[in-house]
């Protein structure tokens, strides 16, 4: 779990970018990039079907492809691996409720990460949704969400399943995702 530093925007040193909750569904549900390319030294790009690519401030110039120098976080779980890889691929990005790049250099805050940090915060209000929406090439995106505050206690239960059979054989993607939250008071 990352050691966290409370302070305010106003009054931190770090370049920091918030992208909402608003910013977000004004893009495909399926997809982060459009909403993460609007925010200035930040670039996601999507290789293939299904294969993420971040930079921020330039961290990957001498990576040819992946996610590199940047640690990426799930709530307060750790999502980049020992070597530095983060695998987007996992996360369907209907679960993101809100994300906050902090660029540049996060290693007094989030472990040694020289290119930044990216947190991907899930929901924190009570919600109620499903969805299903159908493409080209064969694509089926359902998901189901459910966030309910129950006393001191936060619950939501999220379900998705994607599938395309893409443009390309070697591109057809299939992701089924279950994530539970249920954060414990202290």
């Amino acid at each position: 779990m990352p050691i966290k530093k409370t302070s305010s925007y106003l009054r931190s040193t770090k370049s920091v970018a918030v992208i909402t909750q608003d910013l977000l569904s004004q893009n495909t549900p399926e997809r982060l990039l459009e909403s993460v390319n609007q925010i200035a030294g930040a670039r996601m790009e999507e290789r293939s079907p299904g294969s993420y690519r971040i930079s921020v401030r330039g961290s990957t110039l001498r990576s040819p492809f992946g996610v590199r120098n940047i640690k990426v976080y799930l709530d307060d779980f750790i999502l980049s691996d020992a070597s530095g890889n983060t695998y987007f691929n996992i996360i369907s990005p209907e679960l993101i409720n809100r994300m906050e790049i902090y660029k540049g250099p996060e290693g007094g805050d989030y472990g040694a990460a020289t290119g930044g940090t990216l947190l991907l915060k899930t929901r924190s209000s009570e919600n109620t949704s499903a969805n299903i929406s159908i493409g080209s090439y064969g694509t089926l995106n359902q998901s189901f969400d459910f966030s309910k505050q129950l006393g001191k206690h936060f619950l939501e239960v999220f379900q998705n399943y994607y599938r395309s059979d893409s443009y390309r054989e070697q591109s057809a993607i299939e992701r089924k995702q279950f994530f539970f939250k249920r954060p414990f008071s202290i």
